[in-house]
């Protein structure tokens, strides 16, 4: 599938997630959504009408029902308006637990999405409901070695 534009309600949704979103394009893509800079706009119509594009722009993340589900790429990028999710800055130890994929911690939250950062670098998104975690760390991406 192409690399479609969305529609203003869709994009007046994500705008909040982005620093400078009025200099950036949103697309959809297989349900997940992208953004790209503005100017890059013509030149991924010029590439998507002779190519076959595989991936373009930087992930959101995508809508599921009423939620919002951000991707790991917002997490990590520059653009991200860290304002817009609770940011926990951990420790290394528990950075390391959820780089590992682990699913108990010790900090307090409100429910809700969670920018997890470590010395203030963004690296992950958990998502908090109740009393446990989900941690929406890419699996293929997990640590595997012990680190204890």
């Amino acid at each position: 599938g192409l690399y479609q534009p969305v529609d203003k309600k869709t994009k007046n949704k994500l705008t909040d997630f982005i620093l400078s979103p009025s200099e950036k394009s949103f697309y959809s893509h297989n349900k997940n959504l992208f953004f790209i800079n503005s100017q890059h706009e013509k030149d991924l119509a010029l590439l998507q009408a002779a190519l076959k594009i595989t991936f373009a722009g930087t992930g959101l993340g995508e809508f599921k029902h009423y939620d919002f589900i951000p991707c790991h790429e917002l997490a990590l990028s520059v653009h991200i308006n860290k304002k817009q999710f609770q940011l926990v800055d951990v420790d290394k130890q528990t950075a390391l637990q959820i780089l590992k994929g682990q699913t108990q911690f010790n900090f307090s939250c409100n429910d809700g999405y969670v920018l997890a950062s470590y010395q203030n670098i963004p690296f992950a998104f958990l998502k908090k409901i109740k009393s446990r975690f989900n941690n929406l760390y890419p699996k293929g991406w997990y640590i595997r070695m012990s680190i204890d």
